[in-house]
């Protein structure tokens, strides 16, 4: 576990992860480090869309190993007392993983070496899901 503070911040779209961010950063100030969504950063620059179960076992391979590398980059360069707050975390994948290996096995880690590289997730839902999520972000169709 990193000498940081590491926080992931999980959650559903619209669940309001950026407005927490947001609110984090007013009251941390230059003690809080933002790490942004691996996923969004692949998607962007022009990672495919899953298509299909391959693909999107392929994208979530590359969203894991990003994450890691990440946090690793900011968190070298972070003050000793930064708390660091991930947009999610490396075990977010498995949520979107089909098929075998276990997700896990195939990133070559296991749950609970994952979950112990953070202190704490706090994991934020939209009440009533089942209505209630963006799905316009061009990133995520």
């Amino acid at each position: 576990m990193s000498a940081h503070r590491m926080i992931v911040l999980t959650g559903g779209p619209s669940a309001g992860k950026t407005a927490v961010q947001q609110v984090a950063r007013e009251q941390f100030g230059d003690r809080l480090v933002l790490v942004p969504e691996a996923a969004t950063l692949l998607f962007s620059g022009g990672f495919p869309l899953p298509t299909s179960d391959e693909t999107r076992r392929a994208a979530q391979r590359a969203i894991f190993f990003v994450q890691r590398e990440l946090e690793a980059a900011f968190t070298a360069h972070a003050p000793a007392d930064a708390v660091v707050l991930c947009d999610r975390g490396t075990a977010d994948g498995a949520a979107y993983w089909k098929g075998t290996p276990d997700f896990f096995e195939a990133v070559g880690s296991t749950r609970e070496a994952e979950h112990a590289r953070y202190h704490t997730v706090i994991h934020m839902a939209v009440p009533g899901a089942g209505g209630g999520y963006n799905l316009q972000n061009p990133t995520r169709k």
